[in-house]
């Protein structure tokens, strides 16, 4: 549930920053292995024992953490494909390949007998061919071999859009007491690439042990890889957790979708002084789709909702930010010195279909009709009050490094 820090920051007094702290508890979790490491068991270089679902935040270097922790996504991948054993699968989707890190760990993989099977599409090998290079020369170019690159024309699902979708899936890893897990799912708004690590703030989710879930994106990563015409894959939900997949024959959103049914006065427990919560932190906003959600966040803090929005003001639209404003919704600019939100979020703790709800909508999909219709993209839905705390806690930590506008 959003804190009372909140609210402090809405109305000009100081901010407390628990973030910090939050990410302190995630970062003592994640420890990258040696690269000289001795083969393990099933050719494993270490072991990895995740919890069933944990949000990893990625924050900018020197903003509130010191620099060797701006790269825990990034660390806990890596020491998941250690843990990967011979003859199982990582599948890995991006928009961007240049993290060397990552790029060196999934080579080594392959080399102990991994399979690794990674799309990306024309404009990462255009703006990074000695990364993308580097993977294909290991894994080759050919889709029915167990290993391979595959570069799409575009969206991979369409002739139009983008491949947008970052996605990593790992059939089996071995655990810390050597036991054999299976189904591990990462859904991320950050790219494999130095500039998303070193400059902006992310999010990726981690799930484990979700059979059906993992199904359903190992069925998409298997579409992409045709680079064939495919729309309207069926949403999969999984216990609290729904995948929504792009590209669609009409624009949808399911973040907007809860805001449409989204009330403003939360009971006990939910939201924050008996006010529902609403919070936005989106990279890429643009009018040509997206004067809905605007519309509607600026009448919900008029119906007496506490809206909050965070972007990166430049590539969003200048009119959806004077538009915000207009509205008296409290924003914040995330782009400075360099850094900038990367993430694609928002979530409500509070009223949504008469019923009291803490949910997040989280993964790689943009305000934008090109995201929201033509783009392979990923809208992960999740509900649970540990995943709103801790989102809450990432927004008030960028808006405390952020510009109010």
């Amino acid at each position: 549930m959003p804190n009372r820090s909140t609210q402090l920051r809405k109305r000009g007094l100081p901010l407390l920053i628990v973030f910090a702290f939050t990410l302190s508890l995630i970062v003592s979790t994640v420890a990258t292995a040696p690269a000289n490491a001795a083969p393990r068991p099933g050719g494993v270089i270490n072991t990895w024992s995740p919890p069933a679902s944990r949000s990893i935040y990625n924050v900018p270097k020197g903003i509130g953490m010191p620099s060797a922790q701006v790269t825990i996504y990034m660390d806990e991948l890596i020491r998941a494909f250690g843990a990967t054993p011979k003859g199982e699968t990582i599948y890995l989707s991006t928009f961007l390949t240049s993290y060397k890190p990552v790029i060196r760990s999934l080579i080594a993989a392959h080399k102990r007998g991994v399979n690794v099977q990674f799309i990306t599409w024309n404009k990462d090998y255009r703006e990074n061919k000695k990364s993308v290079d580097s993977l294909k020369k290991v894994l080759g170019d050919k889709i029915k071999a167990p290993s391979f690159l595959k570069i799409c024309k575009k969206s991979c699902l369409s002739n139009s859009g983008t491949q947008h979708a970052k996605l990593v899936l790992i059939s089996r890893f071995i655990n810390d007491k050597g036991k054999t897990k299976q189904y591990a799912i990462f859904v991320a708004s950050g790219n494999i690439s130095t500039e998303n690590v070193v400059n902006s703030w992310n999010h990726a989710q981690l799930i484990v042990g979700r059979k059906k879930l993992y199904n359903g994106f190992k069925s998409y990563f298997d579409l992409m890889k045709l680079d064939r015409t495919r729309k309207n894959i069926k949403p999969v939900t999984d216990g609290a957790y729904t995948a929504y997949f792009y590209p669609v024959s009409t624009q949808f959103n399911p973040f907007f979708s809860a805001l449409e049914h989204t009330s403003c006065k939360a009971k006990k427990g939910h939201g924050l002084n008996g006010r529902t919560v609403v919070r936005v932190i989106m990279y890429l906003w643009r009018k040509n789709t997206s004067y809905d959600i605007v519309k509607r966040l600026t009448e919900l803090e008029k119906q007496g909702c506490d809206v909050g929005v965070i972007v990166s003001q430049y590539p969003t639209d200048a009119k959806i930010v004077k538009a915000l404003v207009r509205g008296h919704v409290a924003v914040y600019n995330a782009r400075a010195k360099g850094r900038f939100v990367h993430a694609k979020m928002g979530f409500i703790s509070g009223t949504v279909n008469g019923k009291s709800v803490e949910m997040v909508v989280t993964g790689s999909l943009n305000f934008t009709r090109s995201s929201m219709v033509d783009c392979t993209d990923i809208a992960l839905r999740m509900y649970g009050k540990t995943w709103v705390t801790q989102a809450s806690s990432f927004f008030d930590d960028i808006a405390s490094h952020s510009r109010k506008v």
